[in-house]
C-alpha cells in the first residue's frame, strides 16, 4: 500500500494483483476514510503495494471514533521538558498500538517502519511530513517512563 497525495485527497493505493493505473481514477475508488490534517483519504486498489499497513487505516477509523488512545494517553503526564519534544506522547502511543495491531510488537520495529505512509497517518501526520514517527531508542525510553508510572500508581 503506499500513499500518494492528488492536490487535497490522499490515496491509500493497494495491489490486488493488477497493473498500476497511469493515474488514480475516481471510479477505482472504493471508499473514503477520516480526513487527515484536514485532507480527504480514500481507498484506491490499482496499485503497486509500497505499505504493509493497509488494514490499520480501518483501524484508525474505529479509533477515531472510540477515542481509546486518547482516554489512555489523558491518564499519563508527560514529564519532558516542552521544548525538546518532537515526538508527542499521544503520537508515540498511536505509534506503539498500531505497530502491535499489525503484528510489530517489538520497539525494534519503530526503525524498520517510522516512515511508513499509513502508520504516520494513523498517528496524525501526514505521509509527506519530512520528520518520521519515533525510533526504537525514543520509544524505549517512553516506555520505561510509562511502565514506571504504572508501578506507582494506587491500587483500585
Amino acid at each position: 500500500m503506499f500513499v500518494k497525495q492528488k492536490k487535497n485527497i490522499y490515496h491509500l493505493a493497494m495491489d490486488k494483483g493488477t497493473t498500476p493505473a497511469a493515474d488514480f481514477q475516481t471510479e477505482n475508488l472504493l471508499f473514503d476514510l477520516e480526513p487527515v490534517s484536514g485532507k480527504k483519504v480514500t481507498a484506491d486498489f490499482t496499485a503497486p503495494a509500497l505499505s504493509f499497513f493497509g488494514g490499520l487505516a480501518l483501524l484508525r477509523e474505529y479509533e477515531g471514533t472510540a477515542k481509546i488512545l486518547d482516554r489512555i494517553t489523558s491518564c499519563l503526564h508527560d514529564n519532558r521538558n516542552p521544548k525538546f519534544i518532537v515526538h508527542p506522547l499521544a503520537e508515540m502511543i498511536r505509534q506503539r498500538v498500531f505497530q502491535i495491531a499489525a503484528g510489530y510488537e517489538d520497539a525494534d520495529d519503530c526503525d524498520r517502519f517510522r516512515g511508513d505512509s499509513i502508520l504516520k497517518m494513523c498517528c496524525g501526520r501526514r505521509p509527506e511530513d519530512e520528520i518520521d514517527l519515533c525510533s526504537q531508542p525514543t520509544m524505549t525510553r517512553e516506555r520505561v517512563f510509562i511502565l514506571q508510572r504504572l508501578r506507582h500508581l494506587p491500587a483500585a
